[in-house]
């Protein structure tokens, strides 16, 4: 995988949540607090928890995401065009236990993000045709990294980043 793809990935990503964020588009600010909020694990949620940053301090941490973003897409739209586009970079297969170890905290996270309190379970519920598609999409894609992860297809991963991405900006901004 060439390195410049992720660059173009990671400045793609910073910038849309960078954006979205900071304006608060359609109160994606105060969603994204009250999920990261309701994600709390092993009932952690249902204990009152110390507010150390709120909105304000989310929306100036997106703000610098969605200055940063553009350059880093910058530079990996010039990495792309270089001289050296061609040259792809073979990454060294993980071991085996890496490989389990790796498997315990996406199972964990799907796990609380599909709980009857999570974040998911409550976008499947309360959404349309477009955010239960997002749901999916988002589950598979996280399966699909890992799968990739696993049987040393990286040429995949890269694919499924992008569409974890795109799924979790539709279900960031709220409902109309």
């Amino acid at each position: 995988m060439n390195s410049g793809v992720f660059t173009v990935m990671w400045g793609l990503t910073a910038t849309a949540f960078g954006w979205i964020v900071a304006t608060d588009f359609r109160d994606a600010a105060r969603r994204l607090e009250l999920m990261s909020r309701r994600s709390l694990p092993f009932g952690l949620g249902r204990q009152p928890v110390p507010v150390i940053a709120g909105v304000p301090v989310l929306r100036l941490v997106a703000g610098v995401f969605g200055l940063v973003g553009p350059v880093v897409l910058v530079v990996g739209l010039v990495e792309l065009a270089g001289p050296d586009s061609a040259v792809t970079s073979a990454m060294p297969r993980p071991p085996l236990p890496f490989l389990l170890f790796a498997t315990v905290p996406v199972a964990l996270g799907l796990w609380m993000m599909w709980r009857p309190s999570g974040p998911l379970r409550g976008e499947w519920a309360g959404g349309g045709v477009v955010r239960r598609a997002a749901v999916v999409v988002l589950t598979l894609s996280v399966l699909c990294g890992l799968f990739a992860f696993v049987s040393d297809a990286m040429t995949v991963l890269p694919l499924c980043w992008l569409s974890a991405a795109v799924s979790g900006l539709i279900l960031l901004p709220g409902r109309r």
